[in-house]
């Protein structure tokens, strides 16, 4: 291939069509059985829709109640074309409990508006929440793609603490963007102070903030808590030690206290990271939270 500017560079790759502007279909996929013919041969599609996902329990659904509010964050990876695309996403939730029985699966059909790109791929985000008691579950998340007549799951483990009763106990740790709250629509507006990410691989450039909640479950007097955070490299290196003292006005009436940490991820090295949050009090009850990230 040649170019008639100097100073650049071409990158090609065999057999490979770009998509014509308005289609996410290539001519080299055209070719391959759509899911339902699979299907009727028995056989099972070779390449599904990607999916990856984050599931989250983040604190009481309602003051009072054992109950928790879950968020989920499932993100698709869509073939990209030169051109705006449309196409609808039809997402299947089944919900497991640690018997592996199975609720009524909730469907939902979510247009989707893919915007115009030059890389190979383009990723779009679904936010739902959920309510579930106490308890250790399994989601399946499934998601098909109208346009390219295929379908992909993914699967979640979640643990949901017992907020109302445990003496201190912390809600899964999201990691997300801030934002403007004013100009948010999306579901977890009112839920959470970051937009979450099913991500758990950032650049050094990004913005990137953790969030969680400390609560203090029965009904006696509130205490203060002793919050350590933690960032440990992949040779357990100490990147962040932070103590943050919670004191009994930082409780709400649900008995919750929030915390945030902005990553400091211009300061890591490539790899993967952990951060570490425990929560302590003062009689002795702790309970610690993990979350696993990378930098690139």
């Amino acid at each position: 291939m040649k170019v008639k500017r100097s100073g650049l560079t071409v990158r090609s790759r065999s057999g490979y069509y770009a998509p014509r502007p308005g289609q996410t279909d290539t001519k080299e996929e055209k070719g391959i059985p759509s899911t339902q013919d699979l299907g009727l041969s028995g056989m099972t599609s070779p390449t599904g829709v990607p999916l990856r996902t984050s599931v989250v329990a983040t604190g009481l659904a309602k003051s009072g109640g054992r109950e928790a509010s879950v968020a989920i964050v499932l993100t698709a990876r869509l073939p990209a074309s030169a051109g705006a695309t449309s196409d609808t996403l039809t997402v299947t939730r089944n919900v497991y409990d640690p018997d592996g029985r199975a609720g009524a699966p909730v469907q939902r059909q979510i247009p989707v508006t893919l915007p115009a790109s030059l890389e190979d791929s383009v990723r779009y985000d679904v936010f739902d929440t959920i309510v579930l008691a106490p308890g250790r579950y399994q989601l399946r998340l499934n998601a098909r793609s109208q346009v390219l007549d295929r379908s992909g799951s993914v699967f979640a483990d979640v643990e949901v603490p017992d907020f109302a009763r445990s003496a201190v106990t912390i809600s899964g740790i999201t990691l997300g963007t801030m934002v403007d709250p004013s100009a948010r629509t999306d579901p977890f507006a009112k839920l959470l102070p970051i937009v979450p990410t099913s991500s758990r691989e950032f650049s050094p450039s990004d913005a990137v903030t953790a969030f969680c909640r400390v609560f203090q479950g029965g009904t006696g007097p509130l205490a203060p808590v002793t919050l350590k955070a933690m960032i440990l490299d992949v040779k357990s290196q100490v990147l962040l030690d932070a103590t943050v003292p919670l004191p009994t006005s930082a409780f709400g009436a649900d008995r919750g206290a929030e915390y945030t940490l902005a990553l400091p991820l211009s300061q890591m090295k490539h790899g993967p990271h952990v951060l570490s949050l425990h929560a302590t009090l003062a009689s002795g009850e702790n309970i610690r939270r993990d979350v696993v990230f990378r930098v690139k």
